[in-house]
């Protein structure tokens, strides 16, 4: 039923590049391609990736269009991305012993917003890998939304915003913490710091859609 369902939007309301406006995909693979993969240097980590930066306005118009629009296929899109990047970059061998923790929203925000685009980002990526997903491990407190503040304030801002649930089951395992974008990494930092205070993880990374 959901397939056919699919079938008939598409068939209704054609699919279209966000970045060009040609027809029948979301993003055309060449535009994606354009985007230069990094790593990032943020303190508590054994290691950040990034599949490019936020500069690169299709990278950005993908993340933009799923955080605020709702385009929920962007998430698809970027997971794929981050999960191409993670295989990569980690050479993952232990799979049965990394699980991905997508980074929360807020109650407030998550009842605002209707979705966590973190948390879609991780389910993808650990279909793509096999991975373990564990979208409820950490819990977030409500603060100003980080995209409006300045860069200054921006660590004050995410200080013991992040609590985890329970720490059954983290300990000795890879962790790889899951989010849309990283500019001045104080949250991942603020979220690796709750980590390792109830855990010790053999190793947390983490991956993201962009940096900027």
């Amino acid at each position: 039923m959901t397939r056919l369902r699919e079938l008939l939007l598409n068939t209704m309301f054609p699919v279209a590049c966000l970045s060009c406006g040609a027809w029948h995909q979301w993003m055309c693979p060449a535009h994606l391609d354009q985007a230069i993969p990094a790593s990032v240097v943020i303190e508590g980590f054994d290691g950040v990736l990034s599949t490019g930066s936020y500069a690169d306005p299709d990278l950005q118009h993908l993340v933009t269009q799923l955080k605020f629009s709702g385009y929920r296929e962007c998430a698809r899109l970027l997971g794929i991305r981050m999960a191409t990047q993670l295989r990569h970059q980690l050479r993952l061998c232990d799979l049965q012993h990394t699980i991905l923790v997508p980074l929360p929203l807020s109650r407030w925000r998550l009842n605002q917003r209707g979705f966590n685009q973190s948390a879609l980002l991780a389910r993808t990526i650990g279909q793509e890998l096999g991975l373990q997903v564990e979208e409820h491990a950490l819990t977030r407190s409500h603060r100003r939304a980080q995209s409006n503040l300045a860069h200054r304030y921006r660590a004050q801002n995410s200080q013991n915003v992040f609590s985890l649930r329970s720490s059954g089951g983290f300990a000795s395992k890879t962790l790889i913490l899951v989010d849309d974008v990283v500019t001045t990494g104080s949250t991942l930092r603020s979220c690796a710091e709750a980590i390792r205070a109830s855990v010790k993880p053999a190793r947390l990374f983490a991956v993201v859609a962009a940096h900027g």
